[in-house]
């Protein structure tokens, strides 16, 4: 049995050479042995050889990374109209016969070629795999993908994406949780993003990232934005290579003038949480939190309304206060008290970050678009990835289950209780770490 082939060709080298002088030529490109895919990028025309305007698009494809490359990859033929109406794919034609029409003489056994049919709008390419034996060929179609730019919104709710692309949303921490989450915001349809995160891709990262070995040693917010520069999606990414605590002044200097309409707190400690709750009071801007406690078993969403909902200390006080610690078992019955970025660091398994990431992107999206997404029940959501015996609401009945706490904004909360102090001409590191400082010393 032959084993038919896949074309992928841009749709700009379709448009050359079915205009061209010459009725045949090569495409040039790469075959992927293993695949028995061909990737075409170039075609010779009677003036030369035509480079396709993809080639920074295909030219990171796996088939010239594990195939063969060369300029006479594929023959292609323009043809009439009524040529395949004669030659009729899965029948027996006359060897003889197609090879005069085409004006190539057709071996023996195996052939690859494309044909182009010149039509009243866009030309019409196809790929054939030829099988010859004597005076017989049987033709048989290929798959072929013509490669255009083409809009990746449109299978997306048109006035969603319309809303969206006006938004821009700033994600703090782009490791496995915060990469996953550019991509799901760019995949919505947010049209910016501004990517803090002060660490460069290491080898540990792969196993969990959404970026590969091709970005090891690069900048973590470098390699999302060239993630979504491949995955051909429209948003605008702004960088920022910093660690917001050791940095503070600048993060916050930042945020202030990038004014996102959101903040995402994808990072794993309990400070940059701290602060970046801090930040987003003071400045009155929307937050989201998304976390994952006790080895990957539980994950946290946490929606911060600027003033008027529970800020992410609202929720550490809230939680401290109202639950106590076990006398027995080897887990912590309080999995949220202490150690989130050893938890983080440990059993996570990548799935855990991505419902938990998935949860989060749902309710930043009713922050940016809530007239498609709907508002939740409550401002903290809990995942359970497994049943589990901690007091509520970290008790799970069923694995993957979510449960839904209404939190209340406390008035004793050092951050969002009392009104807060004008920016102007404050020194944000010195406040940070005295709000921190003042954090850590309230017994839970």
């Amino acid at each position: 049995m032959t084993d038919l082939a896949a074309v992928i060709i841009p749709a700009d080298i379709v448009q050359a050479i079915a205009t061209d002088e010459y009725a045949q030529g090569w495409l040039g490109g790469a075959h992927c042995d293993t695949d028995n895919l061909y990737v075409v990028v170039s075609a010779t025309l009677s003036n030369g050889v035509k480079r396709t305007v993809a080639l920074p698009r295909l030219g990171t494809h796996r088939g010239f990374e594990e195939g063969n490359s060369t300029d006479n990859l594929l023959r292609w033929f323009r043809v009439s109209r009524d040529f395949w109406d004669t030659f009729k794919p899965w029948q027996k034609s006359s060897r003889s016969e197609l090879s005069a029409t085409l004006g190539y003489l057709l071996p023996d056994g195996v052939e690859y070629l494309c044909s182009v049919e010149p039509t009243e709008k866009s030309p019409k390419i196809r790929a054939y795999c030829l099988l010859s034996k004597e005076d017989d060929t049987r033709v048989f179609p290929l798959n072929i993908m013509v490669l255009y730019r083409a809009d990746p919104y449109r299978r997306l709710p048109p006035k969603s994406v319309e809303r969206l692309s006006g938004k821009k949303v700033a994600i703090v921490g782009v490791g496995s949780g915060g990469g996953e989450l550019a991509i799901q915001f760019a995949s919505a349809g947010v049209g910016q993003l501004v990517l803090f995160d002060g660490e460069r891709l290491e080898p540990p990262n792969l196993i969990r990232h959404q970026v590969t070995r091709r970005d090891l040693g690069r900048r973590k917010v470098s390699g999302i934005r060239s993630n979504l520069q491949e995955r051909d999606l429209p948003t605008q990414v702004t960088e920022y290579f910093i660690d917001v605590v050791a940095w503070a002044n600048e993060f916050r200097t930042a945020l202030a003038n990038e004014s996102p309409d959101l903040i995402i707190c994808a990072t794993d400690s309990r400070e940059s949480r701290r602060f970046v709750n801090y930040c987003a009071v003071q400045l009155g801007l929307p937050l989201v939190v998304a976390g994952i406690l006790d080895d990957g078993r539980i994950g946290e969403v946490i929606c911060c309304a600027p003033r008027s909902t529970a800020c992410y200390e609202c929720i550490r006080l809230e939680l401290g206060t109202a639950l106590e610690q076990p006398a027995s078992d080897n887990r912590p019955q309080i999995p949220y008290l202490g150690g989130e970025a050893q938890d983080l660091q440990s059993g996570t398994y990548r799935f855990d970050i991505s419902v938990v990431s998935g949860l989060a992107t749902r309710v930043g999206l009713h922050v940016l678009d809530p007239d498609t997404f709907a508002a939740l029940p409550t401002n903290y959501l809990v995942w359970g990835r497994e049943k589990t015996e901690y007091e509520p609401p970290f008790r799970f009945e069923f694995p993957l289950s979510v449960n839904y706490v209404s939190m209340p904004k406390r008035s004793d909360c050092p951050v969002c209780g009392v009104l807060p102090r004008e920016l102007t001409g404050l020194d944000i590191e010195a406040r940070a770490t005295e709000i921190l400082t003042d954090i850590d010393e309230i017994p839970t």
